[in-house]
């Protein structure tokens, strides 16, 4: 017998028809945080003519909810430096909701600047030529863990597989 996972029994029933994930969704409008979110965080993956954004709320004993999910089209990342202010602009500016009066800005974006040729210079290229890098002092970062280079500023980490 091959060990695995321990499952509960509604666990169980999910991987047959999914009824436990479906439980549990909570329908919100778009750009409110859910109650319990304490931090935002963005990802953005990198395609040949679009950036695909997933926002992700954080709170405590690691719950974890998918807040906003969308697509920037008509770019060309691999071609167009200025193609990446539109990061800047939709996603590490973006606010969402928490009540009427409060608001909550996403902490950190991590784009995968990875893939097509010409995508990982035009991504350094976007970022550290704006005045983002001289104000936030921007710098490459080396995680040996990952054995990769980012570029870690305030709000921006690129990471890319080609370092």
């Amino acid at each position: 017998m091959i060990a695995g996972p321990y499952l509960t029994q509604s666990q169980l029933q999910d991987t047959r028809d999914g009824s436990y994930l479906k439980s549990r969704i909570e329908a919100l409008p778009r750009y409110l945080v859910p109650e319990g979110v304490l931090g935002l965080l963005a990802a953005v993956d990198v395609q040949s003519r679009y950036f695909d954004v997933l926002v992700i709320g954080f709170g405590f004993r690691g719950e974890k909810w998918v807040v906003d999910s969308f697509q920037i089209r008509d770019v060309d990342p691999k071609a167009c430096i200025e193609d990446w202010n539109q990061i800047t602009d939709r996603v590490v500016n973006a606010t969402y909701r928490v009540s009427e009066q409060t608001e909550l800005r996403i902490h950190a974006t991590g784009v995968d600047s990875g893939g097509s040729k010409g995508v990982t210079t035009h991504a350094y290229k976007g970022w550290v030529g704006s005045d983002r890098c001289t104000e936030k002092g921007s710098k490459p970062v080396h995680t040996p863990a990952a054995g990769r280079w980012h570029w870690h500023s305030l709000g921006l980490v690129v990471h890319s597989g080609n370092h």
